[in-house]
């Protein structure tokens, strides 16, 4: 709940050289560094609880409800929406795996859904890997060596 609003548009953001790209990544990255200090901050003063039922992991959080919705809200603005925003040509994988990923999981698993998007998320790094792969073939990312 933590790592993913902040690691995902910051990955992007530092890949970015378009100027208008990096100025909506860096609206990403800002909602996630604030649904990443919210998610900390409740997960330090809220109880939870994880309990294994029906072959999956139920959390009970303890969350203020009246702020849940916004989190949801930016939560998946810094974790569906920055690789829809790249100029990287393969980046849409990445955000098309992890938006499938999320409706699969909200429809069929809505009272499992932390423990059942974190098992996508193997998905996930195949398609990581997949743009990581074709960026180390374009020569302008391949590090420049000491001669």
């Amino acid at each position: 709940q933590v790592l993913w609003p902040l690691w995902v548009p910051t990955a992007i953001f530092l890949l970015e050289k378009h100027p208008l790209q990096r100025r909506i990544q860096r609206v990403l990255v800002v909602s996630g560094v604030v649904v990443g200090l919210y998610m900390a901050y409740c997960l330090s003063w809220y109880d939870v609880a994880a309990v294994v039922e029906g072959h999956h992991i139920a959390y009970a959080l303890k969350y203020p409800k009246e702020l849940q919705y916004y989190a949801m809200f930016l939560y998946g603005m810094a974790t569906i929406v920055p690789p829809f925003f790249s100029h990287v040509r393969r980046m849409w994988m990445l955000g098309t795996t992890i938006l499938i990923s999320y409706v699969i999981t909200a429809v069929f698993y809505d009272y499992y859904i932390l423990s059942v998007w974190c098992f996508f998320s193997s998905v996930i790094s195949i398609s990581i890997y997949a743009i990581l792969l074709k960026l180390t073939e374009s020569p302008s990312v391949q590090p420049k060596l000491a001669q």
